[in-house]
């Protein structure tokens, strides 16, 4: 701006010059014509310098003339002016005021707005200050603040203090601009935290994150009883089993001692005889060592016969336990065919009656007996 001012005003001097200049030229005519007169012969030698102010434009005419002159008063001065000489002046003006410059532009007083020092008139933003050579700011892409030559992430609107970049405020390395849960670290991709199990804990925690577990125990399934079989699948918790049969042991025989413990896992036993059978005598069902009566066979709980009709057959091996008998099968006889049982015939081999327990009634009167 200042080069376009300068030439403004050289132009407008220059035309100033070139304007006057004819009014210069009228006066030199006339000093000269009114002193040469007289003068025989005069050498004059005359530089006539102008140099209007604020301007490079200099005017240097040097004429040099020696003019002869006849000292005869009636002789023709052959060097009379005429309208296309030109004469200089006989003498030099002193003291010759330089031309003042009309119509000039006072020069306009240029500002610097946003103080950066970077003039206004070349200031490509003069009113925010810039650290570069037009006045600008250096680049910011994503408008927060930061430089693009010092921002991280240029192209995403972050912080100063984070470099340009959004801030992770649970420090799972997915910023908060991308992260779907920005107060909750996670290991997914979105930044929230993965159960892959979906056992509650999450993988980041859980110390068996494909299996489903419990919270109390880092993620991991409990097993109590140590069996390999988590207690959530374990029908036998607290007591050491087989995964084939749901953590419960395996009893092969059915007799409730598991094949782990069970000295003949596929004979149902005892558990006191370590699950094999126990030992009976008189197979009664009661083992030995439970038995009253070891060797001979009886239904009572102690292991010994029971004759329920007393008719000294054991019940066990009485056809009629509740009725005595004289057979061998405890059941009843009356081999005379009284109607009476031979246990209760007081006359098994005589028929009699059965109000006499078997035996004939006696007749005290031998002629009723007759008669009858």
């Amino acid at each position: 701006m200042f080069a376009d001012n300068r030439l403004l005003i050289r132009g407008i001097l220059f035309f100033i010059i070139i304007g006057t200049l004819p009014f210069y030229i009228i006066g030199f005519w006339v000093l000269g014509n009114s002193s040469a007169r007289g003068n025989d012969e005069t050498n004059i030698e005359i530089t006539a310098s102008v140099t209007p102010i604020g301007a490079d434009v200099t005017s240097s005419p040097t004429p040099t003339q020696t003019p002869t002159s006849d000292a005869s008063p009636t002789a023709i001065d052959p060097l009379q002016p005429t309208a296309f000489q030109f004469i200089p002046p006989t003498r030099v003006p002193t003291n010759t005021p330089s031309p003042t410059p009309t119509n000039t532009v006072p020069p306009t007083a240029v500002g610097d707005r946003d103080g950066d020092g970077v003039l206004d008139n070349v200031d490509a933003c003069p009113d925010v200050a810039g650290s570069q050579a037009d006045g600008c700011p250096p680049p910011d892409r994503d408008g927060d603040g930061v430089p693009d030559n010092q921002d991280v992430c240029p192209d995403r609107s972050g912080l100063r203090e984070f470099n340009g970049c959004p801030a992770d405020s649970d420090g799972d390395g997915v910023l908060d601009d991308r992260d779907a849960c920005p107060l909750e670290a996670g290991s997914g991709s979105d930044g929230c935290p993965v159960d892959t199990d979906g056992d509650g804990v999450e993988d980041d925690d859980d110390q068996c994150p494909n299996q489903s577990g419990d919270p109390n125990n880092n993620g991991c399934p409990v097993d109590t009883d140590g069996d390999g079989v988590p207690d959530g699948a374990d029908n036998c918790p607290n007591q050491a089993g087989d995964a084939s049969n749901n953590g419960c042991p395996l009893d092969s025989d059915g007799d409730g001692v598991p094949d782990a413990s069970d000295n003949c896992p596929n004979e149902a036993g005892d558990a006191s005889n370590g699950g094999c059978p126990l030992i009976d005598s008189d197979a009664d069902g009661v083992p030995d060592a439970s038995d009253n009566c070891p060797n001979q066979a009886g239904a009572g709980a102690d292991g010994c016969p029971i004759d329920s009709d007393t008719d000294g057959v054991n019940d066990l091996q009485d056809s009629c336990p509740n009725q005595a008998g004289a057979g061998s099968d405890g059941c009843p006889t009356d081999s005379d065919g009284d109607g009476v049982n031979d246990l209760q015939d007081s006359c098994p081999n005589e028929a009699g009656d059965p109000n006499n327990n078997g035996c004939p009634a006696i007749n005290p009167d031998p002629e009723v007996t007759a008669e009858a």
